[in-house]
């Protein structure tokens, strides 16, 4: 029987080093996450007793593993094993942590809670640091890039945190508030939360996320002070007026000090807005059957030099550009049965808060198509603020009395 202290280091490490696990060991992309499937694929080997959470990930790996065999093999592919082992990340991860979500203790819950609540508060307290000393500590990708404000000046620093790249912490960082806000937790400590997590939004200065979980937050408020009868009257007005207290200093942050100056001061980088709708010229350049089937890498890099583009910052458009339209579609239903699954404790309006704000900021960067640590951090969420552990393991004076 493997320890629980094995699966709370491995969830640390996940949370504080895995981004930056390619730099840190000084090997490949697809050499470090076949490093992590076989890690994953023994675990599950060894401790799975359980077949409560493996049906709709065997469908992602079979679906995956005959792409990858038809691309490879078959078509003979440059790039096949490259594209297709990040997206098998994710199931084998949880295929690997099966035996321990489907029946946690308050012991096992408290492994994952507490570990992503100290990441959560050291990952913004890095990148609010990063802001104030104008360095980046740990830098982009292993010190790949290192952002100062001497270069960047103070509107376009970008903080860096744990994970590197600005997007790649920004939508970690924003699916962990997303969480939070929904979750039962008194008002003042989720709203609490919640707004230091935009503040370290800012300092990794991603506008898509800057106005994005705006929205969220605008959408969520508006519906539990006016449409929702699960909150006390008295509550509802604390929550109005945080809410506009919260408003009027992030106005002023983002006037006065240079946060958010990508957005503020958008001018600065108009390159990247123009990438992002570029982006979508790579279409006019493929064929009905590359966009139904996808391309190779040396067809995908002759692709963007035809459209003009430099890189693709949107993973709908990658996983199209590499395995077409056909396997999305399967990909996405596939992700969605076991979504409905996965949430099925909660309530209709928090799913579409949570759901609505990864896909939102996942749209904007290329991190699912690389990377699959995001989506497991979101799944093993669903199951730390499962309603059903959620209400019952945190301790009483957190919780929202409705």
């Amino acid at each position: 029987m493997i320890p629980r202290f094995f699966y709370i280091f491995c969830w640390l490490y996940l949370l504080f080093l895995g981004s930056n696990g390619p730099y840190l060991w000084g090997v490949e992309n697809k050499v470090y996450y076949a490093w992590l499937i076989t890690i994953f694929l023994s675990v599950f080997f060894v401790e799975n007793k359980r077949r409560l959470l493996m049906k709709p990930l065997i469908w992602i790996i079979v679906l995956v593993s005959i792409t990858f065999f038809n691309k490879a093999v078959v078509l003979k592919s440059s790039g096949a094993f490259v594209y297709s082992i990040p997206l098998l990340g994710a199931p084998f991860a949880v295929m690997a942590y099966s035996n321990y979500l489907a029946a946690m203790t308050k012991r096992k819950w408290k492994g994952l809670f507490v570990p992503l609540l100290w990441f959560f508060v050291l990952e913004v307290g890095l990148a609010v640091i990063e802001r104030m000393i104008g360095y980046s500590i740990i830098g982009l990708r292993g010190g790949e890039i290192v952002h100062e404000l001497i270069e960047q000046n103070i509107y376009g620093f970008r903080s860096t945190a744990f994970w590197g790249h600005p997007l790649s912490n920004a939508l970690v960082v924003s699916t962990i508030m997303s969480f939070l806000l929904v979750s039962s937790l008194k008002v003042k400590y989720k709203l609490f939360l919640w707004a230091i997590g935009y503040i370290s939004i800012l300092c990794f200065n991603t506008r898509g996320s800057i106005i994005g979980n705006a929205l969220i937050l605008f959408t969520y408020l508006l519906y539990e002070t006016f449409i929702s009868r699960h909150i006390k009257q008295s509550t509802k007005i604390s929550m109005i007026a945080m809410a506009i207290l919260g408003t009027i200093i992030i106005s002023y942050l983002l006037l006065n000090t240079g946060l958010g100056g990508r957005l503020t001061h958008g001018s600065l980088d108009d390159s990247s807005v123009q990438t992002r709708i570029d982006i979508w010229n790579v279409f006019d350049y493929m064929s009905k059957k590359e966009l139904l089937w996808g391309t190779d890498s040396d067809s995908i890099e002759m692709l963007m030099e035809q459209s003009g583009l430099y890189a693709l910052e949107n993973f709908w458009i990658i996983l199209i550009m590499r395995f077409g339209i056909v396997f999305l579609v399967l990909y996405v239903i596939v992700y969605a049965k076991w979504f409905k699954t996965l949430f099925a404790e909660y309530r209709l309006f928090d799913k579409a808060i949570i759901i609505g704000t990864f896909v939102l900021i996942a749209s904007t960067n290329n991190s699912l198509a690389d990377h699959f640590m995001p989506i497991f951090i979101f799944i093993v969420c669903s199951y730390i603020f499962s309603p059903h552990y959620f209400m019952h393991y945190l301790p009483q004076k957190w919780v929202e009395k409705r």
